[in-house]
């Protein structure tokens, strides 16, 4: 701890730690519709709902115990792929619950570059869920030199 009257620091040394993936496992749902699971190295992903008029999909993944709880900090990763062709913009939102990530994502079509808009009930080809089942921490060293403390 600094003294109250500290306005410089000389040198400020420290380690900061940061995780790497090591391992990751990838589940690839084709045509993704409500009720269609995939499971893989004891991961299950599932979708819960599935609407191509509002571009709105709801998925979970159940992760094993030798992953629990403490893992969840561990990145997973969603993401939609659509036809050749066809660009849209994906939101992703992942919300924790005990025992299973979901994940609300949604999806609106862009135009193309050449003017015309994609399909209004534009349906993705498939789910792709990347998780890192095994990271490795390595602490990153840092310096700094001649700080000054506002």
């Amino acid at each position: 701890a600094f003294s109250a009257g500290t306005r410089t620091l000389r040198c400020l040394r420290g380690y900061l730690p940061v995780d790497y993936a090591r391992r990751e496992t990838r589940l690839v749902l084709q045509n993704p519709v409500k009720g269609g699971s995939v499971s893989e190295g004891g991961i299950k992903l599932s979708v819960g709902h599935f609407d191509a008029e509002e571009q709105h999909l709801q998925a979970s993944v159940l992760l094993p115990e030798s992953l629990g709880p403490g893992r969840y900090a561990l990145p997973v990763r969603a993401r939609l792929a659509f036809p050749p062709g066809i660009k849209a913009r994906v939101e992703v939102s992942p919300q924790t619950e005990e025992g299973r990530l979901d994940f609300g994502i949604s999806w609106a079509p862009l135009g193309g570059g050449n003017g015309n808009l994609a399909p209004k009930n534009l349906k993705p080809d498939c789910l792709v869920i990347t998780v890192v089942t095994e990271s490795v921490q390595r602490k990153i060293p840092f310096e700094f030199r001649e700080l000054e403390l506002k």
